[in-house]
């Protein structure tokens, strides 16, 4: 390709039609309808565009309109859909260039060009995407399991993790780019200028980005299973957060692919595998993101909880169900399930329920000498900081008993002595 823009308009011509590479003794070329695996890719693009924008629809729901509040990791979150988009367009432009899973030899050299294009594309969106993402879900992971104001393992970890994550995708995109001056070299490679190996550079990201991976599936686990509730709320917790596994799986196979990617034979089959792994890999970053937030779509004050009372009320309104049968329905019961009362003050509290994992960050609870209850903040909900601060008012009140009876106590003791 050296000679290429010395050669006439037609002879260029008939050069980016020609296959691009000569195929292995026995086949022939297929430029026309080449075996390929498109329709499966096309699946897959279904599957992970679907979960993407319906997990994404529902965290955005539950920040907006149940939260009401939005931070940091939230916009950083969304603004990673941008890039996610770019990955969506590589996948799409590369069905309709060359194909997936199509060997170099039944693909055109002009193809062969846009698809070096593309792939550019590819490993920029996938870097922007990372960087913006993981850093999202480092941030919102240390607002759950860090209590404000503290400065535990947890918290140096992630902010190291952040920071590394930073570095390497910013220096990563940048190679990406700069793996050509100029830039057009990439993808002419007539131009002139000068390349450097790619291969280097995108084996040691792939190494990083599945230690990134594992460190984020592995880090909140250890916290999990300490956390002061049943065992049942803790799996579910656990199986929240585990949704990286399918993004450790992914990132296996896109280090896999870029160490056994042969730059300079069927690169095009190849690349084509890569970037199959690379997107799964991006969408489920993008879900393992989303997910801590659904459980509040399915709250007491989430739109499908409301769906799912209105369709149950329907139902018994249609079966002919009365009062009475309500009433007969709950006998043995001694309290609602709905609210739980706090008999000193006369508040009432929402009670958790068993479909709503609470994941947000609870207050500090703080119990004698200004120390800090561990147990709540790890795991507590509103019950188990009322019967800490029970326990601590009895302690109170036992320190005293063997002192000056109360004022309260002297004014009852007195009314009862003149009542009598």
């Amino acid at each position: 390709m050296d000679k290429f823009e010395s050669m006439s308009p037609a002879v260029r011509e008939m050069a980016l039609q020609m296959p691009g590479m000569v195929p292995p003794a026995g086949l022939k070329s297929n430029l026309v309808d080449p075996p390929n695996g498109n329709k499966g890719v096309i699946g897959l693009l279904t599957v992970c565009i679907a979960l993407t924008v319906s997990f994404a629809f529902m965290r955005f729901y539950a920040r907006t309109f149940i939260q009401k509040k939005w931070h940091l990791e939230d916009y950083l979150g969304f603004a990673a859909l941008g890039p996610y988009a770019g990955g969506v367009w590589v996948v799409i432009s590369c069905i309709h260039t060359g194909g997936f899973l199509v060997h170099q030899w039944n693909i055109r050299v002009q193809d062969l060009l846009d698809i070096l294009y593309i792939l550019l594309m590819l490993r920029i969106s996938y870097a922007l995407q990372m960087l913006l993402a993981k850093t999202a879900i480092m941030l919102e992971w240390s607002r759950i399991f860090v209590p404000r104001g503290t400065r535990n393992a947890f918290y140096w970890v992630s902010r190291a993790l952040i920071v590394i994550n930073a570095l390497v995708y910013i220096i990563g995109g940048s190679v990406a780019v700069a793996a050509c001056i100029p830039a057009e070299k990439l993808w002419h490679p007539w131009v002139k200028g000068h390349c450097s190996s790619r291969r280097a550079a995108d084996i040691s990201t792939a190494w990083f980005n599945l230690f990134m991976d594992v460190s984020i599936l592995l880090l909140p686990q250890s916290i999990i299973w300490k956390l002061q509730m049943t065992k049942a709320r803790k799996i579910g917790i656990a199986l929240i957060f585990s949704v990286g596994l399918l993004v450790v799986a992914c990132a296996i196979g896109r280090t896999y692919s870029n160490m056994a990617l042969d730059y300079s034979g069927d690169t095009a089959y190849d690349a084509s595998i890569n970037t199959i792994w690379g997107f799964c890999e991006m969408t489920g970053v993008m879900i393992v993101f989303y997910a801590p937030a659904i459980p509040k779509v399915f709250s007491e004050k989430g739109v499908f909880s409301r769906v799912v009372v209105s369709v149950r009320s329907w139902k018994q309104l249609s079966g002919g169900s009365s009062l009475q049968d309500s009433y007969k329905s709950s006998e043995g019961k001694s309290w609602p399930h709905g609210k739980s009362e706090d008999f000193t003050s006369g508040a009432k509290h929402p009670a958790s329920t068993d479909s709503e994992v609470e994941l947000v960050r609870p207050e500090r609870a703080r119990v004698g000498n200004g120390k800090v209850d561990d147990a709540y903040q790890l795991g507590g909900t509103n019950q188990i900081l009322k019967v800490t601060r029970l326990e601590h008012n009895v302690a109170e009140a036992s320190k005293q008993h063997t002192g000056a009876a109360p004022e309260y106590q002297k004014a009852w003791v007195t009314h009862s002595r003149e009542g009598a």
